[in-house]
C-alpha cells in the first residue's frame, strides 16, 4: 500500500544526496553538473517550486560571505599593521569566499 504523504524525510534527504528524485528516487534529473530538470522524467515532480524561490536564500548567502569577508580583511589588516601581507590575504579571502557559503 502506497504512503500517502509520501517518502520520509531521511529517505527523501538520501535520494538528495545521491542526486536522485527525492519522491520516487529516480536518476538522471540534471542536464549538466549544476543544472537541474524542471520535472521528474518518471513521476514529474517539479523541482523549482516558482520563479524567485530561492532568491531569498541566495540574499542571505551573499550577505553572510560579505560580513566573512569584511571581519576578515579588518581583522587581517588590524593583526598586520603596519606592513600587512596583501598575498597571503588574498589567498585567505578566496578560501572564505570558496567555503563560507
Amino acid at each position: 500500500m502506497d504512503n500517502p504523504t509520501g517518502p520520509s524525510t531521511p529517505t527523501m534527504l538520501a535520494r538528495g544526496m545521491r542526486r536522485r528524485c527525492p519522491m520516487c528516487g529516480a536518476g538522471n534529473l540534471f542536464t549538466r553538473w549544476f543544472r537541474i530538470c524542471e520535472h521528474c522524467p518518471r513521476c514529474g515532480m517539479r523541482f523549482e517550486r516558482e520563479e524567485g524561490t530561492f532568491v531569498g536564500g541566495m540574499f542571505i548567502n551573499i550577505a553572510l560571505t560579505e560580513i566573512a569577508l569584511a571581519l576578515f580583511i579588518v581583522v587581517g589588516f588590524a593583526l598586520t599593521l603596519p606592513d600587512p601581507p596583501v598575498g597571503p590575504m588574498v589567498v585567505g579571502a578566496v578560501f572564505i569566499s570558496i567555503l563560507v557559503p
